[in-house]
């Protein structure tokens, strides 16, 4: 009877052992795979947002704009799309925060519109929740008087939480070399992941901070 006794403690507690190895193999496995997808995340956010601060107004072509899609994990084209009308839209946003993970949940959101062969307007937006601090729209560098409508040049705008708004703006944007438009443009990508989120200009697109940002009215 104690030999039996015996014998069924020992299988329990292989059993337990058995159970804990594949239970922490499960959470490596978990571990790696979010690691994996992390890294894969910024790098991408990374050459994407890179390769977009190369586009202008005006001059960059609907072919041109195609080479976003080699990230099709993470963008897309309108449906239609042709060279007299299209859009082509990056979203970024790490599983973490789509879990529910970390805090306020977070993205990255870039469109870019073609019309007439050519872009006609790049917008974007970091979204926190139901919030947006900061977004960039840029237009072409001259009026159109057939769309009025059209912001001309570069216009950056904040909202902090208490709803105040303000904006910087740069009128001859498009004449700049790309250093300074990667300069300006380019996020933060580790916001994405960071603590908190992030909430400023500062924060978000680092090399805009030092423009001149006036109250929007």
């Amino acid at each position: 009877m104690t030999a039996t006794r015996s014998n069924s403690s020992a299988v329990r507690r292989d059993w337990r052992h058995r159970i804990i190895r594949v239970a922490l193999g499960l959470i490596g496995v978990f571990v790696v795979i979010v690691a994996v997808d992390l890294v894969w995340t910024l790098l991408s956010a990374d050459r994407c947002f890179r390769l977009a601060e190369t586009f202008t107004p005006g001059k960059t072509t609907l072919a041109e704009a195609r080479s976003l899609l080699q990230y099709r994990l993470f963008a897309s084209e309108s449906s239609p799309c042709s060279s007299e009308d299209c859009s082509i839209v990056f979203h970024f946003e790490e599983r973490l925060s789509w879990w529910g993970l970390i805090r306020p949940r977070r993205a990255f959101q870039e469109s870019v519109h073609i019309k007439n062969g050519t872009i006609e307007t790049i917008h974007f937006v970091y979204v926190e929740d139901l919030n947006m601090p900061v977004s960039f729209m840029e237009g072409p560098k001259e009026v159109d008087p057939a769309r009025p409508h059209l912001p001309i040049g570069l216009a950056i705008g904040t909202r902090d939480s208490q709803r105040n708004e303000t904006v910087a703006r740069i009128k001859d944007f498009a004449d700049f070399p790309l250093d300074y438009r990667h300069k300006v443009l380019h996020p933060n990508v580790w916001c994405l992941i960071r603590i908190k989120g992030c909430q400023s200009v500062r924060d978000i697109l680092p090399g805009s901070s030092s423009l001149t940002f006036e109250e929007r009215h």
